[in-house]
């Protein structure tokens, strides 16, 4: 029979049936505890003490044993449901953050704009420059260069007014292209020296490698030591020795059956003055030689004793006449 403190208030009380009075007897007998049928004693306080002390011992070891387990159980599940909490959020954020990304990436692909970079050089100066994929361009006076910051992943594409001579580094899987003037010349990789001034005839030499020049439906193909002239659509192909090409970047001056006219352009650029030429008929002569950093003086007298004509300096103005 279990005892309880209430089965132990009705012993004490004198309610209990014989059966109850045995058992809380027997129990008092295991407990080290002596009944009082008697009237209370001195010592009945000390022995009530000891057998409240034994029934809540009694039920704490019926009862408090499972607690731990529960209350553990309990954290354990709170934990877990934090921890999935927790990781629920953090793959969203996760998600959410690669979605951002991976839009911002694809906006700035699309709104990116390379930045357009010109160079340019004044008359009488001579100035190098370097592509980001690895070009050296040289530019000759009153010339302009323009290309972007960064070159796309099919194609390498410049625009030139003036002459300059180009060793391009060669990508097979990148054309450099220079738009000059309404003229297109396409390489891969290669050195010439293209010459392309506003209003101007062009010109294009080839030192090494092949290049394609072209305009609208006219096209041309050079290799090394060829060159061609072009005066809108009309074509002239010839063949040059190996040291014109780019020959000014040497300080020297080249002219190639030109008439007066374009080289006295070539004046005006190479020394920053302006030139006339009076006489029509003596504009059209053509000259074929060769200078070595030559100055304004010592050409014009050269120029005046082959073709038969004088000149005057007048400040920044120089005037041809017959």
């Amino acid at each position: 029979m279990e005892i309880t403190p209430e089965l132990f208030r009705k012993y004490h009380a004198g309610l209990c049936t014989p059966a109850e009075q045995a058992a809380i007897r027997q129990w008092l007998a295991s407990s080290d505890l002596e009944a009082h049928d008697d009237s209370p004693s001195e010592n009945e306080p000390i022995a009530g003490f000891e057998i409240w002390t034994r029934l809540d011992e009694q039920i704490a070891e019926s009862t408090v044993p499972d607690q731990p387990e529960t209350s553990w159980s309990n954290r354990l599940l709170s934990y877990l449901s934090a921890a999935l909490v927790v990781l629920g959020l953090g793959t969203a954020f996760y998600f959410l953050t690669q979605k951002r990304a991976v839009n911002a990436v694809a906006h700035h692909k699309t709104s990116f704009q390379p930045t357009l970079i010109t160079v340019r050089t004044r008359a009488g100066e001579i100035r190098k420059h370097h592509l980001p994929d690895g070009t050296t361009i040289t530019l000759n006076a009153s010339s302009q260069l323009s290309y972007p910051s960064l070159f796309d992943d099919t194609l390498r594409r410049v625009q030139l007014s003036g002459q300059a001579f180009f060793e391009v580094a060669r990508d097979t899987l990148r054309p450099f292209e220079i738009h000059s003037s309404g003229y297109v010349t396409r390489v891969l990789g290669t050195a010439f020296d293209l010459k392309a001034y506003a209003g101007e005839p062009a010109s294009l030499l080839v030192r090494e490698g092949k290049v394609r020049f072209s305009k609208n439906a006219q096209s041309v193909l050079l290799t090394r030591g060829e060159a061609v002239l072009a005066n809108g659509a009309v074509f002239e192909k010839t063949d040059l020795p190996d040291d014109v090409a780019g020959a000014w970047m040497e300080q020297k001056l080249v002219f190639n059956n030109e008439p007066l006219s374009a080289i006295a352009h070539d004046i005006a650029r190479r020394y920053g003055v302006e030139v006339e030429i009076r006489d029509p008929e003596l504009a059209a002569h053509l000259y074929k030689g060769k200078f070595q950093n030559p100055s304004l003086k010592a050409l014009l007298d050269d120029l005046g004793y082959v073709m038969n004509f004088k000149y005057e300096i007048n400040g920044n103005t120089v005037v041809i006449l017959k």
